[in-house]
Order: C-alpha cells, then sequence, then structure tokens
C-alpha cells in the first residue's frame, strides 16, 4: 500500500487522486512530504476540512496553486494547519513534477510557508517583466559616459510595486530558478539598452557563472537576444558578480572563453584587498576591473587601504586591464580614485541607476571642472 493509499484508508478520500496540476503558465504546486504516516493522515484531515483539493503520489502530497494564489495559500495553511502537525511536515514549492530533487530541497512547513511570498517571480519570469535601470560609467578624465551598467528590477504582479536585485536574487534562489532568471535579466538589459539607444557605449550586464552549466546553451539565447535587438556583441561586457567569492575553475574559464570568442568583453566585480583580488585579476585577465566601494571608501583614511588600491591598479595597468571605481559616494573618495590613477568611476556620486538613465554633467564636480 503506498502513502495515497494509506493517507485516503483514513481520510476516505484523498481530495482527487487524479487531480491534474495546474496547466497554466503560472502555475505552482505545494509539495508537502509529512515525515510519517500519522502526518500524513493528518494533513490529508485537514485539508480535506478546509476545502482543499489535493493530489497524494508518493512521499508527497500535493496542492496546485499558481503565482497570484500561492500566498494567501500559504497564509491559509500557517494559520489553520496545527503547530504540531506542521513541524511533522516538510514543503517545496515546485513548477513540475516532484521528484527525488524535490525532496532534497523540501524545508521544513513553517519556515517553507513564510517564503511563499516570493512565488509571484514565476509569473514575473513567464511574463517577461523583469526591465533593467542604467548606471553612468564615467571616464575619470573628463567626465565623459563611457559605458552604462545595468541592474535588474521586475515589476511584481501581486503588490503592483517595483522590486529589487536583492528580492529578485533571493527569490529565484527559493524557486531554484537562478538561470532562468538570469538569462531574462541578461535579456532585459539588452532590449531596454537597445530601445534606450544605449548601445553607442558599452553596457555591463551581471552574471552568475554558476548559474551557466554550459555556456553553448545557456548563453547562446542572450547571443540571439542581441542580434535580434541589433546589438552587436562588442558593446557588451559580462559582468562576473561575486569575484571575491568565486572559486577559479575550467568551469569560469569555459565561460569566459565563450563571451570572448563571440566578441564581449569580461568585466571582474568586487576586486578588494587581499592577496585572493590580485591573483583573480592575475588569473583570469579581465578587461575591466572593478574596485570594490569599500576599499575606496576606506582609501581615504588608510593608508594600507591605500597601497592596496595603489597595487591593484598597478597590475592592472601592467596587465593592460582597464580600472573602475565603483561605489564612489562622496567627492574625496573621487578624489583618491582619480589620484590612484583609476581609468573609470560609479557611483551615486554621480548618478543613481534609472529608466532612462541620468544625464551627468561633468562641470558639476571640480576635478572635471578644472579638467575642462
Amino acid at each position: 500500500m503506498d502513502d495515497r493509499d494509506r493517507f485516503a484508508e483514513h481520510a476516505g478520500v484523498c481530495g482527487s487522486a487524479d487531480l491534474a496540476l495546474d496547466p497554466r503558465p503560472s502555475a505552482l504546486t505545494i509539495s508537502m512530504a509529512p515525515l510519517d504516516e500519522d502526518a500524513g493522515r493528518a494533513l490529508c484531515t485537514a485539508l480535506l476540512r478546509e476545502g482543499l483539493e489535493y493530489r497524494a503520489a508518493g512521499p508527497f502530497v500535493h496542492v496546485a496553486t499558481d503565482a497570484r494564489e500561492a500566498p494567501a495559500l500559504a497564509s491559509r495553511l500557517a494559520n489553520r494547519l496545527p503547530r504540531g502537525l506542521q513541524s511533522r511536515v516538510k514543503a517545496v514549492l515546485t513548477n513540475g513534477p516532484s521528484g527525488a530533487a524535490a525532496a532534497l530541497e523540501a524545508e521544513a512547513l513553517p519556515s517553507f510557508l513564510d517564503a511563499v511570498d516570493v512565488a509571484w517571480l514565476v509569473e514575473a519570469l513567464r511574463s517577461d517583466w523583469l526591465f533593467s535601470v542604467f548606471q553612468p560609467i564615467m571616464c575619470a578624465s573628463d567626465g565623459s559616459a563611457h559605458a552604462f551598467e545595468a541592474f535588474v528590477r521586475a515589476h511584481n504582479p501581486v503588490q503592483n510595486s517595483a522590486v529589487g536585485a536583492g528580492q529578485l536574487i533571493y527569490a529565484s534562489q527559493r524557486l531554484n530558478l537562478e538561470r532562468e532568471f538570469d538569462l531574462q535579466a541578461r535579456a532585459a538589459a539588452i532590449r531596454d539598452g537597445a530601445r534606450l539607444g544605449l548601445f553607442s557605449h558599452r553596457v555591463f550586464v551581471n552574471f552568475h557563472p554558476e548559474a551557466i552549466y554550459d555556456p553553448e546553451v545557456c548563453l547562446r539565447r542572450t547571443v540571439a537576444t542581441a542580434a535580434e535587438n541589433g546589438v552587436t556583441m562588442d558593446r557588451l561586457v559580462f559582468e562576473v558578480v561575486e569575484s571575491e567569492q568565486l572559486v577559479r575553475s575550467d568551469h569560469l574559464r569555459t565561460v569566459l572563453d565563450f563571451v570572448r570568442a563571440h566578441g564581449a568583453m569580461v568585466a571582474l566585480d568586487d576586486i578588494g584587498d587581499g592577496y585572493s583580488s590580485l591573483e583573480l585579476v592575475a588569473d583570469l585577465a579581465p578587461d575591466y576591473v572593478k574596485i570594490d566601494g569599500a576599499l575606496i571608501a576606506s582609501s581615504v583614511t588608510s593608508p594600507s587601504s591605500r597601497r592596496t588600491l595603489d597595487a591593484v591598479v598597478a597590475l592592472a595597468a601592467q596587465l593592460g586591464m582597464r580600472v573602475i571605481a565603483t561605489g564612489v559616494e562622496q567627492l574625496d573618495q573621487m578624489g583618491v580614485a582619480i589620484d590612484c590613477g583609476v581609468d573609470y568611476l560609479q557611483g551615486c556620486l554621480f548618478a543613481l541607476p534609472g529608466n532612462p538613465p541620468a544625464v551627468v554633467d561633468p562641470r558639476s564636480y571640480p576635478a572635471w571642472r578644472r579638467a575642462a
């Protein structure tokens, strides 16, 4: 007798044993795995009492929902299922069949229910609701715009509000959609950049190599999106995010080689203090090195930080790389970055990300007024 039959034997009917999973584009399933037979019977009884249809298969009890309804359903389950029962059930949110992989990702039901409010991301991805805002990257010598960096945003269809990159990344991780999110974020950057006419400059697009399991498969769509929007690959700079946390590997090299073979450039983000940063720069030889804003800020007052900053800039110059000081928020940070020889500057001192991006007047900054 399988779990479905055992649950049905107690509950009389297991909701609808043949209930098909919701076929709508934003369909999701809350898949719950009771830790023992008693918990399974109690869960079926509770769901029936709430008038919720479910489907039992193997170790799971499935309740079909969609991206819009999932948060309300989760709130209902959290409020109506006994706490003692919730502690004996694990759950995972899926948008496809639940198998062994889903079982491994399942977490305790109370913490799962607290996180279901990210389910709207599935609908956002399938409905192309991602968009980009752009921040200018300024030439350190004269304040002219050299390039723009794209930052992903989304319109939350449930709360009718804009959502930032941090929440999007968190949601994609909770739903195991990092690869699709990474892909669509790049596509949004290319589409919006082309629509705004930004590709007379270079545009930096963020990506995480771990979200690309095979460059031929995962980046092929990005190359196609560029072609569809009349963008040549030499106008794109693929920015490796969280560079300090990366483990150098053949996989990372394969990704970067693919990007370069198609004519695009590569940037390493968040390069800071320490030997590992210098080693990473020397080993991967990016076209651009982006120095972490914390190092720029501390270099204003700390001699040791300034020496590190000078070392990174000197190494990059020796290897023919261009250096971008990021996170520039104050004039003294701008001054120390220019003084140590960076090529470009980026930060809220000049402009916040926007769509369209802000136009920066170099005459507003003393260093550039003197250079004019």
